[in-house]
C-alpha cells in the first residue's frame, strides 16, 4: 500500500505543484492540495493509465483522501 501512496503523491506532487513529502494518506485531495476538477480529471486519468483500471464517476465522489484513492486501487488491480 505504501507504494501506491507514494505514486499518489508523485503524481499529486507534479500536477498540483505540492511537495510529494506534504502529501499523506489522510491529505484531503481538494481542501489541502487545492486540487479542482480538471486537476482530479488529469489525476484520475494518470491513475487509470498506470494500474489499467477504470474510477466510475460514482466512486470518485466518495473519495476525498489520498487513502480513499489507494485503497480504491488496491481493490481494484
Amino acid at each position: 500500500m505504501d507504494d501506491i501512496i507514494s505514486a499518489l503523491a508523485d503524481m499529486a506532487s507534479r500536477l498540483l505543484g505540492v511537495p510529494a513529502e506534504y502529501i499523506q494518506p489522510s491529505t484531503l485531495i481538494v481542501e489541502e492540495l487545492h486540487a479542482d476538477s480538471l486537476d482530479i480529471v488529469e489525476l484520475l486519468e494518470q491513475i487509470e493509465d498506470l494500474y489499467g483500471i477504470y474510477i466510475p464517476d460514482s466512486e470518485i465522489i466518495n473519495m476525498r483522501q489520498v487513502n480513499d484513492v489507494a485503497n480504491y486501487i488496491k481493490k481494484h488491480i
